[in-house]
């Protein structure tokens, strides 16, 4: 028996309706913009801005085939991850400017 869609886009929508099909969107859209943003300037912080990126674009690819946030493993690695990779460009950011 099969307990998802083994498809995260697909889950989020057949499970949890629109909604969730957006609410899924903005967990990888608002790191991507964020992500980006900080790539573009030059700073010490690109590479996290880079290791934050490919993170979230591998937690899409990996979405593909199965559903990564119905685990809680799987949920937590990827939000302390962006939260942490987030906070070292924010701080990067906040160093320089003083």
């Amino acid at each position: 028996f099969f307990y998802n869609a083994h498809n995260e886009i697909l889950h989020a929508l057949a499970t949890e309706g629109i909604l969730g099909g957006v609410a899924l969107a903005l967990v990888y859209g608002a790191p991507i913009v964020f992500f980006v943003r900080c790539l573009r300037r030059c700073d010490a912080a690109q590479s996290y801005a880079l290791a934050g990126l490919l993170l979230v674009l591998s937690f899409i690819g990996f979405g593909a085939t199965q559903v990564m946030f119905v685990h809680h493993i799987g949920s937590a690695f990827y939000s302390l991850m962006v939260c942490v990779l987030a906070g070292i460009c924010i701080a990067s950011q906040k160093s320089r400017e003083t």
